[in-house]
């Protein structure tokens, strides 16, 4: 008989990584300024940042990110920090840099990618992955449809567990559009009105599986595309996010909801 493995449709969201940050605030209800430098990424040492899932899928989850170091390096800015998601921090710090013509930031899973990869690979006979990190430049001038990171293979797995009288043979791709700022102006959160750019791009899971005995054959495909759309702005990065699945309409909104000065 084939052995019943839980469905891992859940790992397409756990490979976006969720540090971007850059958006200059105008309301003054802020504790203290920001100063906005040339850079979509804080400028600040010990700034903390909270992000919240303020509707759709997860309601009220929430991150934090801490800004460990800001320093001057060959010419750039570069902002160092780690993630605290639902509890646990991050043990692998990230980073981002800038100077007066770009921001560069990468794009990586999460470490909790990995260990949902161990627990797969526990599971299954044959077990291989690849993970395609991949860089998104921000210009700070003609940003208008300019293009942030090209099209990318973003991960993908293959599994299969072979029994004797069975087997299952599963693959899983998540690929990424062209990244583009496809809006410039001001977005307006709980924290007040900023001045943004926005980066469009589709996020395509594809998950295919075989499962083969006495009785038969049976085949799982089907694909999640997922509309995300991402507002940066200068000194802070990050500050709102909207996903839409193009499969069932539901629409999940991430926002920067609080600003903890060192």
């Amino acid at each position: 008989m084939i052995h019943k493995y839980p469905m891992p449709c859940r790992i397409l969201l756990l490979t976006a990584m969720t540090v971007f940050l850059g958006c200059n605030k105008k309301d003054t209800s802020l504790p203290r300024n920001i100063p906005a430098g040339d850079g979509y990424m804080p400028q600040t040492k010990g700034l903390k940042l909270t992000y919240t899932i303020t509707s759709g899928d997860e309601s009220g989850g929430s991150s934090v990110t801490r800004i460990t170091d800001v320093y001057d390096s060959s010419g750039y800015t570069v902002a160092k920090g780690t993630s605290i998601v639902t509890g646990t921090e991050i043990s692998a710090p990230f980073y981002m840099v800038h100077n007066k013509e770009k921001t560069i930031q990468t794009v990586a899973p999460l470490p909790v990618y990995y260990q949902t990869l161990d627990q797969l690979a526990a599971q299954f006979d044959v077990f291989t992955h690849e993970e395609h990190p991949y860089a998104m430049t921000i210009p700070h001038s003609n940003q208008r449809n300019a293009v942030v990171f090209p099209e990318n293979i973003y991960t993908k797995w293959h599994s299969e567990q072979l029994d004797e009288e069975a087997s299952l043979i599963t693959d899983n791709t998540t690929t990424v559009t062209p990244g583009q700022i496809d809006s410039l102006g001001k977005v307006t959160i709980a924290l007040g009105t900023f001045d943004c750019i926005r980066v469009h791009y589709i996020s395509k899971g594809h998950f295919h599986s075989v499962a083969t005995d006495a009785t038969g054959q049976q085949v799982v495909d089907y694909e999640t595309d997922l509309d995300r759309k991402e507002w940066f702005a200068p000194g802070i990065g990050f500050v709102k996010g909207s996903e839409t699945n193009l499969k069932t309409g539901g629409v999940t909104i991430t926002e920067l909801t609080k600003i903890d000065h060192p």
